[in-house]
Protein backbone atom coordinates (compact mmCIF):
# COMPACT_ATOMS: atom_id res chain seq x y z
CA UNK A 1 0.00 0.00 0.00
CA UNK A 2 1.36 3.40 -1.02
CA UNK A 3 0.37 6.68 0.56
CA UNK A 4 0.84 10.32 -0.28
CA UNK A 5 1.81 12.24 2.84
CA UNK A 6 2.16 15.76 1.46
CA UNK A 7 -0.19 17.50 -0.96
CA UNK A 8 1.28 20.74 -2.28
CA UNK A 9 -1.76 22.27 -3.90
CA UNK A 10 -0.01 25.37 -5.21
CA UNK A 11 2.49 23.29 -7.16
CA UNK A 12 -0.25 20.97 -8.32
CA UNK A 13 -2.51 23.70 -9.72
CA UNK A 14 0.44 25.12 -11.65
CA UNK A 15 1.17 21.70 -13.15
CA UNK A 16 -2.46 21.18 -14.13
CA UNK A 17 -2.30 24.07 -16.62
CA UNK A 18 0.00 22.14 -18.96
CA UNK A 19 -0.26 18.61 -17.61
CA UNK A 20 -0.76 15.48 -19.71
CA UNK A 21 -3.78 13.25 -19.35
CA UNK A 22 -3.25 9.69 -18.19
CA UNK A 23 -5.58 7.04 -19.63
CA UNK A 24 -6.62 4.64 -16.89
CA UNK A 25 -8.20 1.42 -18.13
CA UNK A 26 -10.29 -0.15 -15.36
CA UNK A 27 -11.50 -3.76 -15.84
CA UNK A 28 -11.30 -5.56 -19.19
CA UNK A 29 -13.63 -6.57 -22.01
CA UNK A 30 -17.19 -5.27 -22.09
CA UNK A 31 -16.93 -4.06 -18.48
CA UNK A 32 -13.89 -1.87 -19.16
CA UNK A 33 -13.99 1.89 -18.78
CA UNK A 34 -11.33 4.49 -19.52
CA UNK A 35 -10.77 7.37 -17.09
CA UNK A 36 -8.68 10.29 -18.35
CA UNK A 37 -7.10 12.06 -15.39
CA UNK A 38 -4.33 14.63 -15.29
CA UNK A 39 -0.99 13.29 -14.13
CA UNK A 40 -0.50 15.94 -11.44
CA UNK A 41 -3.88 15.11 -9.96
CA UNK A 42 -3.03 11.42 -9.73
CA UNK A 43 0.38 12.12 -8.22
CA UNK A 44 -1.13 14.48 -5.65
CA UNK A 45 -3.15 11.72 -4.01
CA UNK A 46 -0.85 8.68 -4.02
CA UNK A 47 2.82 7.82 -4.23
CA UNK A 48 1.76 4.68 -6.07
CA UNK A 49 0.98 6.80 -9.13
CA UNK A 50 4.10 8.93 -8.67
CA UNK A 51 6.30 5.84 -8.91
CA UNK A 52 4.34 4.24 -11.73
CA UNK A 53 4.38 7.36 -13.89
CA UNK A 54 7.95 8.32 -13.10
CA UNK A 55 9.23 4.94 -14.26
CA UNK A 56 6.68 4.57 -17.05
CA UNK A 57 5.76 1.18 -15.64
CA UNK A 58 2.21 1.66 -16.77
CA UNK A 59 1.31 -1.85 -17.81
CA UNK A 60 1.44 -1.00 -21.53
CA UNK A 61 4.78 -1.40 -23.28
CA UNK A 62 3.65 0.30 -26.50
CA UNK A 63 2.02 3.48 -25.21
CA UNK A 64 3.18 5.95 -22.60
CA UNK A 65 0.62 7.54 -20.32
CA UNK A 66 -1.52 4.41 -20.02
CA UNK A 67 -2.35 2.66 -16.76
CA UNK A 68 -4.20 -0.64 -16.80
CA UNK A 69 -5.99 -1.74 -13.63
CA UNK A 70 -7.95 -4.85 -14.61
CA UNK A 71 -8.71 -5.93 -11.04
CA UNK A 72 -10.18 -2.61 -9.89
CA UNK A 73 -13.88 -1.77 -10.05
CA UNK A 74 -15.44 0.85 -12.30
CA UNK A 75 -17.99 2.05 -9.73
CA UNK A 76 -15.38 2.87 -7.06
CA UNK A 77 -13.12 4.54 -9.64
CA UNK A 78 -16.03 6.73 -10.70
CA UNK A 79 -16.32 7.92 -7.11
CA UNK A 80 -12.56 8.34 -6.76
CA UNK A 81 -12.23 10.39 -9.97
CA UNK A 82 -14.97 12.73 -8.71
CA UNK A 83 -13.33 12.94 -5.29
CA UNK A 84 -9.93 13.81 -6.75
CA UNK A 85 -11.46 16.86 -8.44
CA UNK A 86 -13.83 17.97 -5.66
CA UNK A 87 -12.27 16.49 -2.51
CA UNK A 88 -15.68 15.23 -1.43
CA UNK A 89 -17.89 12.25 -2.24
CA UNK A 90 -20.67 12.61 -4.80
CA UNK A 91 -23.96 13.38 -3.08
CA UNK A 92 -25.71 10.15 -4.09
CA UNK A 93 -22.88 7.66 -3.99
CA UNK A 94 -21.37 6.01 -0.94
CA UNK A 95 -23.66 7.88 1.42
CA UNK A 96 -26.61 5.92 0.07
CA UNK A 97 -25.06 2.64 -1.10
CA UNK A 98 -23.09 0.82 1.62
CA UNK A 99 -21.58 -1.72 -0.80
CA UNK A 100 -20.14 1.12 -2.86
CA UNK A 101 -18.75 2.65 0.33
CA UNK A 102 -17.02 -0.68 1.09
CA UNK A 103 -15.51 -0.75 -2.40
CA UNK A 104 -14.29 2.82 -2.02
CA UNK A 105 -12.61 1.90 1.29
CA UNK A 106 -10.91 -1.02 -0.48
CA UNK A 107 -9.74 1.20 -3.34
CA UNK A 108 -8.48 3.92 -1.00
CA UNK A 109 -6.55 1.37 1.06
CA UNK A 110 -5.03 -0.25 -2.04
CA UNK A 111 -3.47 3.02 -3.23
CA UNK A 112 -2.92 4.64 0.17
CA UNK A 113 -5.39 7.50 -0.43
CA UNK A 114 -6.19 7.97 3.23
CA UNK A 115 -8.53 10.97 3.09
CA UNK A 116 -10.66 9.25 0.45
CA UNK A 117 -10.67 6.10 2.53
CA UNK A 118 -11.74 8.02 5.64
CA UNK A 119 -14.63 9.79 3.89
CA UNK A 120 -15.85 6.49 2.47
CA UNK A 121 -15.56 4.92 5.93
CA UNK A 122 -17.62 7.68 7.54
CA UNK A 123 -20.31 7.18 4.89
CA UNK A 124 -20.23 3.42 5.50
CA UNK A 125 -20.55 3.83 9.28
CA UNK A 126 -23.60 6.02 8.79
CA UNK A 127 -25.16 3.40 6.53
CA UNK A 128 -24.50 0.69 9.11
CA UNK A 129 -26.18 2.68 11.86
CA UNK A 130 -29.27 3.41 9.78
CA UNK A 131 -29.95 -0.07 8.42
CA UNK A 132 -28.80 -3.68 8.46
CA UNK A 133 -26.30 -4.58 5.78
CA UNK A 134 -26.33 -7.88 3.92
CA UNK A 135 -23.98 -10.82 4.34
CA UNK A 136 -22.81 -10.30 0.76
CA UNK A 137 -21.44 -6.87 1.71
CA UNK A 138 -19.65 -8.29 4.74
CA UNK A 139 -18.22 -11.09 2.63
CA UNK A 140 -16.81 -8.68 0.04
CA UNK A 141 -15.36 -6.47 2.76
CA UNK A 142 -13.63 -9.32 4.60
CA UNK A 143 -12.24 -10.98 1.47
CA UNK A 144 -10.76 -7.71 0.20
CA UNK A 145 -9.33 -6.26 3.41
CA UNK A 146 -6.22 -7.00 5.42
CA UNK A 147 -6.23 -8.30 9.03
CA UNK A 148 -6.27 -5.46 11.55
CA UNK A 149 -7.36 -2.81 9.04
CA UNK A 150 -10.31 -0.55 9.93
CA UNK A 151 -12.49 -2.09 7.23
CA UNK A 152 -11.72 -5.62 8.40
CA UNK A 153 -12.51 -4.71 12.02
CA UNK A 154 -15.82 -3.18 10.99
CA UNK A 155 -16.81 -6.12 8.80
CA UNK A 156 -16.04 -8.62 11.55
CA UNK A 157 -18.03 -6.54 14.04
CA UNK A 158 -21.00 -6.55 11.69
CA UNK A 159 -20.63 -10.30 11.13
CA UNK A 160 -20.95 -11.37 14.77
CA UNK A 161 -24.71 -10.69 15.17
CA UNK A 162 -25.38 -12.60 11.94
CA UNK A 163 -24.03 -15.73 13.61
CA UNK A 164 -25.07 -15.37 17.24
CA UNK A 165 -28.13 -13.13 17.41
CA UNK A 166 -31.34 -15.16 17.70
CA UNK A 167 -33.93 -14.22 15.12
CA UNK A 168 -31.53 -12.16 13.03
CA UNK A 169 -33.09 -11.22 9.67
CA UNK A 170 -30.29 -13.01 7.79
CA UNK A 171 -29.07 -15.74 10.13
CA UNK A 172 -25.66 -17.08 9.10
CA UNK A 173 -24.49 -20.62 9.79
CA UNK A 174 -21.03 -21.65 10.87
CA UNK A 175 -20.59 -23.41 7.53
CA UNK A 176 -21.04 -20.13 5.66
CA UNK A 177 -17.98 -18.79 7.46
CA UNK A 178 -15.80 -21.34 5.65
CA UNK A 179 -15.47 -18.83 2.81
CA UNK A 180 -13.16 -16.81 5.07
CA UNK A 181 -10.72 -19.66 5.73
CA UNK A 182 -7.15 -18.56 5.18
CA UNK A 183 -8.02 -14.88 5.55
CA UNK A 184 -6.78 -14.56 9.12
CA UNK A 185 -10.16 -13.53 10.45
CA UNK A 186 -10.71 -15.95 13.32
CA UNK A 187 -8.85 -14.08 16.08
CA UNK A 188 -10.65 -10.86 15.17
CA UNK A 189 -13.97 -12.68 15.06
CA UNK A 190 -13.50 -14.17 18.53
CA UNK A 191 -12.44 -10.79 19.93
CA UNK A 192 -15.49 -9.12 18.38
CA UNK A 193 -17.72 -11.87 19.80
CA UNK A 194 -16.39 -11.19 23.31
CA UNK A 195 -17.15 -7.48 22.90
CA UNK A 196 -20.63 -8.27 21.59
CA UNK A 197 -21.32 -10.50 24.60
CA UNK A 198 -20.27 -7.75 27.02
CA UNK A 199 -22.15 -4.86 25.41
CA UNK A 200 -24.81 -6.31 23.14
CA UNK A 201 -27.17 -3.31 23.39
CA UNK A 202 -24.53 -0.76 22.36
CA UNK A 203 -22.70 -3.04 19.94
CA UNK A 204 -22.66 -1.52 16.46
CA UNK A 205 -23.10 2.07 17.70
CA UNK A 206 -20.45 4.35 16.25
CA UNK A 207 -21.68 7.91 16.76
CA UNK A 208 -22.59 7.91 20.47
CA UNK A 209 -20.65 9.71 23.20
CA UNK A 210 -17.76 7.26 22.90
CA UNK A 211 -17.19 8.47 19.32
CA UNK A 212 -16.01 5.07 18.16
CA UNK A 213 -16.16 6.31 14.57
CA UNK A 214 -12.77 7.96 15.17
CA UNK A 215 -11.10 4.57 15.63
CA UNK A 216 -11.95 3.61 12.05
CA UNK A 217 -10.11 6.52 10.44
CA UNK A 218 -6.58 6.00 9.11
CA UNK A 219 -5.35 9.41 7.95
CA UNK A 220 -5.37 13.09 8.89
CA UNK A 221 -8.87 13.70 7.62
CA UNK A 222 -10.00 15.32 10.88
CA UNK A 223 -6.98 17.63 10.93
CA UNK A 224 -7.77 18.87 7.42
CA UNK A 225 -11.43 19.32 8.43
CA UNK A 226 -10.82 20.98 11.77
CA UNK A 227 -14.27 22.62 11.74
CA UNK A 228 -15.89 19.20 11.21
CA UNK A 229 -18.99 18.63 13.32
CA UNK A 230 -20.22 15.04 13.33
CA UNK A 231 -23.74 16.06 14.36
CA UNK A 232 -23.99 18.32 11.33
CA UNK A 233 -22.44 15.65 9.12
CA UNK A 234 -25.01 13.11 10.27
CA UNK A 235 -27.88 15.47 9.50
CA UNK A 236 -26.52 16.12 6.02
CA UNK A 237 -26.15 12.40 5.43
CA UNK A 238 -29.78 11.87 6.43
CA UNK A 239 -30.94 14.67 4.18
CA UNK A 240 -32.16 16.85 7.05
Amino acid sequence: MEKKSDNNWQDMTTKLDSDRLISIFVRTGDDAKVFKIQQALLESVSDYFVKALRNEHLGDTTRAGVLRLPEDRVDSWQVLSYWMLRRKLPANSALKYPLLAVRCCILGDKYGIEDFQDEAMLALLQCCEKANVGFGLIKEGVLNSTPGSPLRRLMIELLVPYVYEDGHHEQTSYQELDVFDGRGYMSEFLEAHDSWTEQEEDFGCFFDEDERWRTFLVGNWLESHWMFDMNVHLKVGKGE
